[in-house]
């Protein structure tokens, strides 16, 4: 089964449009309704500029030229523009040797990437296969590479079906021409994901438990740490946590979840998860493919959005994350209760305006972490139920051994002044304080 998926996948998968150095011209479809344009010009800018870097976080591929080129009412026509247009797109392809070209939309159909392909003789990418490339390339641990393979299924079967029911010709996108049934192959691509699927949440499982461990199974809060594609979520916990994490200034430069231990002032532990960043015009059933690790974020028990606050759209990219968020399905209450987490702020002159629960801080020098942990703190302790105790106890009582075995001690002990006890900060619910209660004698103070 293997050997014939790695067929399919040779002719029908992301590989199979990524040979060699690639000249892009990078070509953005800009929506016309009657007089009028979608997007004005400044947000058009933006969104080039996001395509740009999309296309140049690949290694060997170069954006040469750029180019917002109007089309009317819908990107899902066939050929997307008019002869004349087309005929100025081809120009300027050839003025500057482009090798490929990206339009700058979430997806082509198969058919319009045949029609384009054969119009223009050249290879045609989008975001969804940009960014496939992307994630193909830079995944390293074991669950990204698992996640990668799993979101280029989806990929693989649409061009599969275009061939037999759009009647694609094979040869305009290279695909191949063998004589297995389209019923054969989708089984293969239906085993396949089946398999990855399992091999997936074995992944994710393993990785969880090796992180937490025996010790640290008392944590009972989930900070799950969303945001939109190098807003700094990376950053942001390699501050809080002091932990070496990989930080680099490039678009997904996460590309799996990340789990880290974390004590907030009040010493009660929590778990921070790093995710996946977001971006626009991306089809949903791309990270649809992250789902295992992205349930960290659906079962968290709170959010916090990092921003690029020195981004001019950064309110844009909050709704493409809020929205993300909702099509993966995060529960409304975790949405509505968000700290947002305003980065970047030592690039600004000025503070944007205030908003409710919302923290402006700078990862590159420190500034607002004390007011955020303090925000962070407080919520946490509320999600929780728990209460900040201070009990007095022996130092080997079977009390004290109980607290350390069930991770109920924040801080270090302090001794009594007499040295024959210790003052303990403990953290509790109160269905937990009872049993303790009910089994030790202690002294609280």
């Amino acid at each position: 089964m293997n050997d014939e998926f790695n067929i399919i996948s040779k002719s029908y998968g992301i590989q199979s449009i990524a040979p060699g150095v690639q000249r892009i011209l990078l070509i953005h479809p800009r929506l016309r309704r009657g007089r009028f344009f979608d997007l004005n010009p400044a947000r058009a800018k933006l969104q080039l500029e996001e395509a740009v870097a999309l296309v140049n976080t690949l290694p060997n591929f170069k954006v040469m030229e750029t180019t917002a080129v109007s089309t009317d009412r819908s990107t899902k026509k066939k050929r997307l523009w008019g002869s004349g247009r087309i005929q100025r797109i081809i120009a300027l392809k050839e003025k500057i040797s482009a090798t490929a070209l990206m339009i700058d939309v979430d997806i082509l159909s198969p058919k319009q990437q045949a029609e384009l392909t054969s119009i223009f003789r050249t290879p045609i990418y989008d975001r969804y296969n940009i960014v496939l490339l992307i994630f193909k390339i830079f995944a390293k641990t074991k669950e990204a590479k698992l996640q990668i393979q799993l979101a280029e299924i989806p990929y693989i079967r649409q061009r599969l079906l275009s061939m037999y029911e759009l009647h694609v010709d094979p040869s305009l996108l290279h695909l191949d021409t063998s004589e297995k049934s389209k019923t054969e192959r989708l089984e293969v691509l239906r085993y396949r994901e089946q398999h990855l699927r399992k091999c997936l949440k074995a992944a994710v499982e393993e990785k969880v438990n090796l992180r937490i461990g025996e010790a640290q199974k008392n944590i009972r809060t989930v900070v799950a740490v969303v945001g939109y594609t190098n807003a700094g979520k990376s950053s942001l916990i390699k501050r809080l946590t002091g932990r070496n994490l990989y930080v680099e200034d490039r678009l997904f430069a996460t590309l799996d979840t990340s789990l880290h231990v974390f004590r907030l002032p009040s010493g009660l532990p929590i778990l921070f998860a790093d995710t996946i960043g977001f971006i626009s015009n991306l089809p949903t059933q791309l990270l649809a493919s992250f789902q295992a690790t992205l349930n960290h974020v659906a079962n968290a028990d709170l959010l916090l959005h990092v921003e690029d606050v020195s981004n001019p759209d950064y309110l844009t990219q909050r709704n493409v994350v809020m929205k993300t968020l909702s099509a993966l399905k995060v529960r409304n209450e975790l949405l509505k209760s968000v700290i947002r987490v305003g980065n970047k702020i030592d690039k600004l002159c000025r503070l944007p305006p205030n908003e409710p629960n919302t923290y402006f801080v700078s990862c590159a020098d420190g500034r607002g972490f004390v007011e955020l942990l303090a925000a962070v703190d407080k919520r946490v302790l509320t999600i929780s139920g728990v209460t900040i105790r201070r009990l007095k106890l022996r130092p080997h009582s079977e009390a004290f051994s109980y607290l350390c075995k069930y991770s109920f001690l924040v801080g270090q002990p302090i001794p009594s002044e007499d040295n024959n006890y210790l003052l303990c900060n403990v953290v509790m619910d109160d269905n937990e304080f009872s049993k303790f209660r009910a089994n030790f004698s202690f002294s609280k103070i």
